[in-house]
């Protein structure tokens, strides 16, 4: 990476509360903060991590939704100080119909909001797709745009373009950093499984590869979560988070330059 121009990114996956947004808001504050004490300027947190992936029916609810909207607002005010992007999920309700989606928050600012559109089996029961076309919508009392490709221009340097997930073309786009907060259950064996795609994904597209996975605190009737966190840079894995780590904070520096 020597004379590249590079960006500190980290991932982390709080020790959460399944359902308890107050507590998973605390959770993610203080590490923003610690990763922005290291000095990351890009943090990826996992899949709806304010409420937990796995809280079945409570999505259903529109006062926990409502709430987990609201504590992304408060994540925001409380983050305004860090010279941080970060990379936040939630649950969000936009005319009537309820998103799997990712926050982009910097400065005190909800910069842009991502959904998934690529839904598992079971977050269909609860989950819609969004059509493209809408930009203007408001979360938790913040007015903010639809990032329908979920592409951004990162704020930090104005420049440098972050894909949320992975999008068809990486190349078209100018995309240099590709963030992906995931909630998959963890069977032995796939923590190598989870490198190699790491490596083939970051390496095919010349891009840096960050994924924030679930962990502690998610319900385990179903499955586990190892919180399995992984950044690579160009076909190279840079840094990983063991599976079921204690501290599963990862911090790497990563090249910037779009993806030729």
């Amino acid at each position: 990476m020597k004379d590249k121009k590079t960006v500190k990114v980290g991932a982390v996956s709080p020790k959460i509360r399944l359902g308890d947004v107050d507590y998973n808001v605390k959770a993610c504050i203080k590490e923003a903060s610690r990763a922005a004490e290291l000095g990351v300027r890009v943090l990826v947190f996992p899949e709806l991590t304010l409420t937990g992936a796995t809280c079945g029916d409570l999505f259903e609810h529109y006062l926990f939704v409502d709430r987990a909207e609201r504590g992304l607002a408060d994540f925001v005010e409380a983050t305004r100080e860090l010279d941080l992007l970060s990379f936040v999920g939630l649950p969000a309700e936009l005319d009537g119909l309820l998103y799997n989606t990712v926050a982009a928050v910097y400065r005190g600012e909800l910069i842009g909001v991502a959904v998934k559109n690529d839904l598992s089996y079971d977050q269909e029961r609860y989950f819609s797709r969004m059509e493209r076309g809408i930009k203007g919508i408001n979360i938790g009392g913040l007015d903010t745009v639809y990032l329908c490709d979920g592409v951004l221009v990162s704020p930090i340097d104005g420049k440098t373009v972050i894909s949320i997930g992975l999008v068809s073309n990486f190349k078209k786009e100018g995309v240099s950093i590709a963030v992906c907060p995931e909630a998959i259950g963890y069977i032995a064996g796939d923590r190598k499984e989870a490198l190699s795609e790491a490596r083939v994904i970051s390496g095919v597209n010349g891009i840096a590869y960050v994924t924030a996975n679930a962990g502690i605190g998610e319900s385990t009737t179903d499955a586990v979560y190892a919180a399995n966190n992984i950044i690579a840079d160009r076909g190279e894995i840079i840094c990983e988070a063991l599976p079921f780590a204690k501290d599963n904070l990862i911090v790497a520096d990563v090249v910037t330059e779009k993806a030729k």
